[in-house]
């Protein structure tokens, strides 16, 4: 059996184009052809449908092509299981919601570079999934998360919520909430959400007259008088709000639970666990825990 055969088909049957095959595989069209022949006489099975336009596999090929897949993802995890148990260089994979967390977490990696200089950090600000925590393809990953416990998840703090408004406007009035123009962050934003339990609880339903991207830009239109806000208790950490009018929602569903999601990877003396427990820090220092 010729594995360079198996090798040629297997790009085919990606590709299902001889032109992009070849090319892929660095050969000549002619060449790749003869191959999968060859294999095809070897193996006493048709393995391709071919017409003028495309290439398809027959039965027997989907089989084979499978196998193939599945034997391919088991040495390309072995190889990468083994770069990093045997690698020198240390990496620390960290996703982040967007948003607020965002701040907060790039403020605890400054101080882990600085005691862990020879640690990558590679952060990632995207609304990712826990599921690249259980693949391995990240090590940390900071979110919002109702469920009291699960397996592998740090409970951090509770974040709550509030209104902010300019002192031109004076005290917020909860009972005619929907006469007020809004200034909030767009719906990808978990913010956003807590914002529509607001909504139903005092009963009006508005669309926002300004929808930003970027909290501190939320901040300077509130100070600026263009509307009035639905912002956390984390983000009034760090975004100056000394010239506004705080109004504190105390409502049990107006809140969040910020955890942190792990590999199972925080032993007392890896980097990992340093990096939890630099973020426990940063929120006693910043007030959010005690």
């Amino acid at each position: 059996m010729s594995y360079k055969r198996l090798y040629y088909f297997f790009i085919l049957g990606c590709e299902k184009n001889y032109s992009e095959a070849a090319k892929k595989i660095g050969i000549k069209q002619p060449t790749l052809s003869q191959q999968i022949n060859l294999l095809e006489e070897e193996l006493n099975i048709r393995l391709f449908y071919r017409n003028s336009r495309k290439v398809l596999l027959t039965t027997a090929g989907e089989q084979l092509f499978r196998k193939i897949s599945e034997m391919k993802k088991g040495l390309d995890d072995a190889v990468d299981e083994l770069w990093h148990e045997n690698s020198s260089r240390k990496v620390l994979r960290i996703g982040v919601m967007q948003g607020e967390l965002t701040d907060l977490i790039s403020n605890v990696m400054i101080r882990f570079k600085m005691n862990y200089p020879d640690v990558q950090c590679v952060l990632y600000t995207l609304d990712l999934s826990t599921s690249m925590v259980e693949k391995g393809e990240l090590d940390l990953y900071f979110d919002y998360d109702t469920t009291d416990n699960k397996n592998n998840m740090k409970f951090l703090y509770e974040d709550g919520f509030n209104i902010i408004s300019s002192k031109d406007v004076g005290n917020i009035d909860l009972e005619t909430l929907s006469n007020y123009s809004w200034v909030l962050m767009n719906d990808r934003y978990s913010c956003r959400h807590i914002f529509e339990e607001l909504s139903s609880r005092y009963g009006f339903n508005v669309r926002p007259a300004i929808e930003l991207r970027d909290l501190s830009v939320v901040y300077n239109m509130v100070n600026n008088n263009m509307g009035i806000s639905l912002v956390s208790d984390t983000s009034l950490s760090f975004y100056d709000s000394e010239t506004l009018n705080i109004l504190k929602m105390k409502e049990s569903e107006l809140k969040r639970n910020v955890v942190m999601h792990h590999n199972g990877g925080l032993k007392a003396e890896g980097f990992h666990n340093a990096f939890y427990q630099l973020t426990i820090q940063e929120l006693k220092k910043l007030k959010i825990i005690r």
